[in-house]
């Protein structure tokens, strides 16, 4: 039986780049806080990129010109509404909102999910950025399960052209 994790990319005789991103912590360890109205810079741990077209330094991709493709989602806590930011901070103004997401309340967890392409005319470095309208101390960007790695969120880029 062969098994196929989500988001690698199978082997393919063309030539599509793809570079896989995650927001995680260790067993165990809840995904920190999170204030109303105040957005957090999430943390990012580079997990393929074997065309080498994503540089991640202190949490910022940086990418050449070209047309992207992002699929990109972050979980919350307990802070009724959030939403993700794809958001450039130097080089081409891109700005990417996700879908406005409600947890229902204490205990919840819900997703936001950008869903998108975009076109660099220079290098550009982002940040991938959570808001939300209620503050959750500790957990408000994910409750830890304790049953394996805690995945708080994923950003997939593709460089298709």
């Amino acid at each position: 039986m062969t098994v196929v994790k989500l988001f690698d990319p199978p082997a393919v005789a063309n030539s599509v780049s793809y570079a896989k991103f995650k927001i995680s912590e260790s067993s165990g360890v809840d995904g920190g806080g999170i204030s109303s109205g105040v957005p957090v810079t999430r943390s990012l741990t580079k997990v393929y990129d074997p065309d080498n077209f994503a540089s991640l330094s202190s949490n910022q991709v940086s990418l050449g010109a070209g047309t992207y493709k992002i699929i990109a989602d972050v979980v919350a806590n307990s802070v009724n509404h959030h939403f993700i930011t794809w958001e450039s901070q130097s080089g081409d103004s891109v700005s990417l909102h996700g879908n406005m997401a409600r947890d229902g309340g204490a205990g919840n967890h819900s997703k936001s999910t950008i869903i998108d392409y975009f076109t660099l005319t220079q290098t550009t470095v982002f940040e991938i950025k959570q808001e939300s309208s209620g503050s959750q101390a500790g957990n408000g960007l994910g409750d830890a399960s304790g049953i394996n790695e805690e995945i708080y969120g994923n950003l997939l880029l593709e460089k298709v052209a």
